[in-house]
């Protein structure tokens, strides 16, 4: 078989795992995955925001400790999904680059996340560290853009719009007691509610 045979035999089964693929498996894992991270930011942003309009007072170090509480049930909850849902973790093509594309906006966060605090904590600039959030929103808007050019439709590309308008949005609040509200509203409606959406759109018959 001569090199050129070969390189069209593997763009053929590329393309056959493209179209054939069941993707609906993949679906429910991902969507129950970004369900969960918008729960546990809302949780995060509604205790902060509470604090910030003064409806809560809470002592020196409890915001930190409740981070550190919601991320560890997070943690949790996402370690049993893969008992919870074993059939969910599909391998198809297109669920392996839509999970790269995810898992490669998440530690791009973390890491921008991390330069973020790096800069405040040195310039003393704490304002600097909200910012982090509209980075995420920012690029959850590529990452729906890439979505949107595996899997066209179900709405990706107005998911992305959704989640730049927010970041620009959001910027006009930054150092308003709000802003960590705006956040918590954003996390419910272009977080959980479509992962709830995901879930429910996998489990539908053909």
């Amino acid at each position: 078989m001569t090199a050129d045979a070969q390189a069209a035999r593997e763009d053929l089964a590329f393309l056959r795992g493209l179209v054939d693929e069941d993707w609906r498996p993949g679906l429910r894992f991902f969507g129950a995955t970004y369900a969960a991270i918008g729960a546990a930011i809302f949780a995060q942003v509604a205790v902060q925001w509470a604090v910030d309009t003064g409806l809560l007072a809470l002592p020196d170090g409890a915001i930190l400790i409740w981070i550190v509480l919601v991320w560890g049930v997070y943690t949790v909850v996402q370690t049993l999904l893969p008992r919870w849902m074993p059939a969910a973790r599909a391998v198809g093509l297109r669920n392996r680059v839509t999970g790269g594309a995810f898992i490669g906006m998440i530690a791009s966060h973390l890491t921008m996340l991390a330069v973020f605090v790096i800069v405040a904590v040195r310039t003393e600039s704490p304002i600097l560290v909200p910012i982090a959030a509209l980075s995420f929103f920012a690029m959850q808007g590529g990452m729906w853009i890439v979505f949107n050019a595996i899997r066209p439709g179900r709405g990706q590309l107005a998911h992305a719009f959704g989640w730049l308008a927010a970041a620009l949005g959001c910027a006009f609040l930054i150092g308003s007691p709000h802003f960590a509200g705006a956040i918590g509203l954003v996390a419910l409606a272009l977080m959980v509610a479509p992962g709830l959406s995901m879930m429910r759109a996998a489990r539908a018959p053909d």
